[in-house]
Parts: C-alpha cells; sequence; structure tokens
C-alpha cells in the first residue's frame, strides 16, 4: 500500500469555523501523504463556508449540505462518498497527531484480516494546549463491551464491513459511535493500537459538559444497548439483568462506578446465563 490511500478521514462540521484551519493542518502535517478527507458541511452559519472554499489541497474534498441534516446523517453521506476501503471519523473539533496515518498504514499491512481499529488519545482544554487527561484501553479479554469498557478515538474502520451492518442510526442521538461499535464488535475483535493518536478538545458545549446533550446521550445509549440485546438474541435472565445495568448506567456512569461493583454484576451475569442455558432460554454467544 505504498502509493495508494491508507485512510479517508471523514469531517463532520457544523459552526466550526474557528477549529477548522487547525483541523486541516494536523492532516496536511501527517508524516506519510497518501491519506484522504472528506469535509460536510452541514449548512454552517459561521465562517466555514469562506475557510472550505479556499481549501485547494486536491486530497480534500469539500461537500456542501443544501440543508441541515445533523451530525449521524452527515456521518452516512460522508461514508457512502468514500472511495477507500478504510475510514475514520475526525471531528471538525480535534487534531491528528502527525505519525497518526503512518500508524495506522503500518497496523493495516500488518494484520489484512482486520475490521475496526481504535487507539489510546489524549483529552486536551478548548485551547489544545494542556493535557488534562487521556482515554483509551484495549479491548476486553473476554465479554463484551456492554457489560464495560468503551471504544474512542481515533475509530478506524472497513467501509465495506460498515456496509453489511445496520450502520449509523440518525435516531441515536450523542451515543451514534457507541451504537456502532456494539455492530461491530459482532463481526470481529476489534484492534486496539496502544499508541496516542488523536486530540480530543473538550468544549463546553460537548455532550460530557452540556446537561441536555449529556441526558439525551444516555438515554439514546440505553436504547442502542437495548437494540444491541435483541440484535444479539439475548433473552431470559441475562435480558433483565442488562435491562437493570443499562438503567443503572443512565443515573450513574459505568465509567465512574467502582470497579468492585462492575466485579460483582458480571459474576451476577455468569450465574444467570448458567439458569438461562440450563432451561434452554438460547444459545450462549457470549461467554
Amino acid at each position: 500500500m505504498p502509493t495508494e490511500t491508507v485512510v479517508t478521514y471523514l469531517v463532520a462540521n457544523y459552526n466550526c469555523a474557528s477549529f477548522l484551519e487547525d483541523c486541516i493542518r494536523s492532516l496536511q502535517t501527517q508524516t506519510v501523504p497518501n491519506w484522504k478527507c472528506i469535509i460536510c458541511d452541514d449548512r454552517s452559519t459561521d465562517e466555514s463556508k469562506r475557510i472550505l472554499s479556499t481549501l485547494t489541497d486536491s486530497r480534500f474534498q469539500v461537500i456542501f449540505s443544501d440543508k441541515n441534516k445533523g451530525y449521524t446523517r452527515t456521518l452516512q453521506h460522508l461514508i457512502q462518498n468514500a472511495t477507500s476501503e478504510w475510514v475514520a471519523i475526525f471531528d471538525p473539533g480535534d487534531q491528528l497527531y502527525p505519525h497518526t496515518t503512518e500508524k495506522i498504514r503500518d497496523v493495516i499491512l500488518n494484520d489484512p484480516g482486520l475490521k475496526f481499529i481504535y487507539s489510546k488519545f489524549h483529552i486536551y482544554d478548548a485551547q489544545l494546549q494542556n493535557i488534562l487527561g487521556e482515554g483509551g484501553t484495549p479491548y476486553p479479554s473476554r465479554g463484551t463491551t456492554l457489560e464495560s469498557g468503551f471504544i474512542s478515538h481515533i475509530k478506524v474502520f472497513k467501509k465495506s464491513e460498515y456496509l453489511m451492518l445496520e450502520g449509523y442510526d440518525p435516531e441515536i442521538l450523542y451515543a451514534e459511535d457507541r451504537d456502532l461499535i456494539y455492530q461491530f464488535e459482532e463481526i470481529t475483535r476489534p484492534r486496539f493500537i496502544d499508541e496516542y493518536l488523536y486530540k480530543y478538545r473538550v468544549l463546553t458545549t460537548s455532550q460530557s459538559n452540556a446537561p441536555q446533550k449529556k441526558e439525551i446521550g444516555l438515554q439514546s445509549h440505553y436504547k442502542a444497548r437495548k437494540k444491541t440485546l435483541k440484535r444479539r438474541n439475548i433473552k431470559g435472565m441475562e435480558y433483565y439483568f442488562y435491562c437493570m445495568l443499562f438503567k443503572l448506567d443512565t443515573i450513574h456512569s459505568s465509567d465512574l462506578r467502582p470497579k468492585w461493583q462492575k466485579q460483582i454484576a458480571l459474576k451476577l451475569r455468569k450465574k444467570l446465563v448458567k439458569i438461562d442455558k440450563r432451561f434452554k432460554v438460547r444459545k450462549i454467544l457470549y461467554n
């Protein structure tokens, strides 16, 4: 893959003019040149159109929506327009490290069977000057991210595999990535890159800081998980266990729950699975 496109970065932009130039620059300073980027502007009301209209780098494709579609539908449109096999979700307020594309290329070349990749990332302040924390943990050795752990930036996946899934759901607001990840882990084991490839910017309007968005996100995440239970044919006692766990998460984030509570919950789940298996409620899919 020395000359062909390694990955197409998909940028859904809405009123992020103040960050766009830095976002674009972080792509242009990649250590390898064989990437593409599609930016779809969702009828921004700020200076986004002016900035994007002056972009002359041929590796960028800019799409201007004729009406505001919302974030998830814009992502759907971006994926449809991608011509490379691998695509990556890249938010306009964030940045990539210079070696990101090169690392993605090396991982793909060393394992042709991969379908989904994600990495560690740094959490920055609004000015993208100070590191506030970090994210990204290895995929669970057993089980599923329904129970513990989550996959975040940077999300890189095969378009051909995505098209065989349900894909992004416009009804899942502020939890659309979790919904997609649950679908992908049913067809592959996501590959974790143990390196920092992404700079995530914390904004006061982000889901984690805006109370209304956070509430919508929690409810959407609950809906996404219920869809996953149905898709995975999880029934019986285990189904009710998960529903109870999901409801608790809408009150108290699973990422903040003490480890001992998670351990007790998982032990309880195993006992309930044995009961379901004994009474032949369903075929056991996860151990």
